[in-house]
């Protein structure tokens, strides 16, 4: 008789940490995305730790990218790679939001990302051995459009 009382028990707390954890589940991180967007790289460039070829992605920014990485996608979905976000900056800008690549060396460095619709700026670091690179050589700075998908 204790036995099964017992029994009775661990099914209830069981059947009710199921159905909290089952409550919870639907709150993922796709409910908290606040900006995505697509871009097409022409050339190969380093963004982060990452050397991205050319070729069409997709990026995502949720409340957590301001505290840590921002995923990026390749368009065939073969490829992924997280991007720590350095800063984020509030401004009110107009025009297109777009990455803007910085070209050293024949080289080029995803610096940051304008997000006219939010009115963020994401700043995406550089060593100091690339700081000293660029400091010692001319740069180009090139705008790559960003068209987006998702704004909420």
């Amino acid at each position: 008789m204790t036995n099964t009382r017992t029994f009775r028990l661990i099914r209830v707390i069981f059947l009710a940490l199921a159905a909290t954890v089952a409550s919870v589940a639907p709150l993922s991180a796709a409910d908290y995305t606040i900006y995505t967007g697509r871009f097409t790289l022409p050339f190969e460039a380093k963004w982060g730790t990452a050397t991205l070829p050319p070729g069409e992605y997709t990026f995502t920014l949720n409340q957590a990218t301001v505290e840590g990485s921002l995923k990026v996608t390749s368009h065939d979905l073969k490829s992924t790679v997280f991007v720590h976000v350095q800063g984020v900056l509030e401004r009110d800008f107009t025009g297109q939001s777009a990455l803007i690549m910085v070209r050293s060396g024949g080289k080029y460095k995803v610096r940051a990302l304008h997000a006219t619709e939010i009115g963020k700026v994401l700043t995406f670091g550089t060593s100091q051995a690339e700081r000293q690179m660029l400091a010692q050589g001319p740069e180009l700075i090139q705008r790559i459009p960003v068209l987006i998908a998702h704004n909420k």
